[in-house]
């Protein structure tokens, strides 16, 4: 993992080809591999569970919220402050 870091960070792949006594076409297949994990990894992450707990939290509190303003109405009413809407 540390030659295709150091061929990401500007190393020239003849150099860390001769370094290492490793062809260059293996670092270069070791890079695109490298690579391919890394997108991978990025896709997976964005399906995170979290997101659907996420959601269900936002709906239960637009549910709290549209119930808390009933409430204060229904209280307003009955305390005579407002006229029953209905």
């Amino acid at each position: 993992m540390n030659i295709v870091l150091a061929y990401i960070r500007g190393s020239s792949l003849d150099e860390l080809s001769r370094k290492h006594k490793i062809p260059a076409a293996k670092i270069s297949q070791w890079h695109q591999d490298f690579l391919s994990a890394g997108q991978s990894g990025l896709k997976a992450k964005g399906t995170d569970h979290r997101d659907e707990e996420i959601r269900k939290l936002k709906e239960k509190l637009g549910d709290l919220v549209f119930h808390n303003d009933a409430l204060a109405t229904v209280n307003k009413v009955l305390q005579g402050k407002i006229k029953d809407p209905l």
